[in-house]
């Protein structure tokens, strides 16, 4: 099993709730015990960009940024960068904070104003970090509360209502 480089994080029980893999939205970070095609566990911790719940049970998918292949000081530099677009804010659902962006249900920035900017031109010419995922493959999902170290990043979180 491999663990989060990033775990140092996310240290405590309430830093983690668990949720079911179809409350998976846009904006939040996770972890999840995942198996791919060759049957190696794993357990990514992403950023999820983006959802795609509305197709056939088994074609089912979510994608984003694995943290997981981003050092730290990127993960900050990423996520100060797409404060300056959007906003945290707090799930209707879990009560944890997560990025304001565009679900079917709720309205809020699309993902492509931060994907090609952001994740695709700065992260992903270093980094080997987007994964798409299939739900079939995922269990034991856990919404995350990542506990940010930058001045900036640390005060997201206080403000949340």
């Amino acid at each position: 099993m491999i663990n989060s480089r990033h775990k140092r994080f996310y240290p405590k029980r309430e830093d983690k709730i668990p949720i079911p893999k179809l409350q998976i939205k846009s904006g939040m970070i996770i972890e999840f015990n995942y198996r791919d095609k060759s049957g190696k566990p794993s357990k990514p911790l992403v950023f999820v960009m983006d959802t795609n719940e509305y197709v056939a049970k088994d074609k089912k998918t979510f994608s984003g940024v694995s943290l997981n292949y981003v050092p730290s000081m990127e993960i900050e530099r990423l996520f100060r960068n797409i404060i300056k677009k959007t906003a945290f804010e707090i799930d209707k659902e879990t009560k944890f904070p997560k990025l304001n962006l565009y679900e079917e249900e709720d309205i809020g920035l699309k993902p492509i104003l931060i994907w090609k900017p952001f994740v695709k031109d700065k992260l992903m010419n270093r980094f080997d970090c987007w994964r798409t995922f299939k739900y079939k493959n995922v269990k034991n999902v856990k919404q995350i509360k990542y506990q940010f170290t930058s001045e900036k990043l640390k005060e997201v979180y206080k403000n949340l209502k």
